[in-house]
């Protein structure tokens, strides 16, 4: 071997097996090659993104929107009175 080899030491049955980092690498690659289900771009996952975090944000505001009508309810009928 010349220069600083990268290996991956793997245990398994109380041996010890040594890869080179490159195999692991080419090894992941193919296996997200093999399962990825279309391509996108960077700028289709902030869309995304974006998208969920909107969502996220109309559920809160709509929880809080009823937590407030509740608290404004109870603040002012006699039932409710704390």
């Amino acid at each position: 071997m010349q220069g600083d080899p990268k290996i991956i030491p793997t245990v398994e049955d109380d041996q010890v097996r040594l890869s080179p980092i490159r195999h692991g690498v080419s090894r992941a690659q193919a296996l997200y090659r093999e399962h990825a289900k279309h391509a996108r771009t960077t700028e289709d996952f902030l869309e995304a993104r974006k998208a969920e975090a909107a969502a996220d944000l109309d559920e809160v505001s709509a929880d809080a929107k009823a937590r407030d009508a509740y608290y404004r309810l109870s603040s002012t009928h006699p039932l409710c009175w704390h």
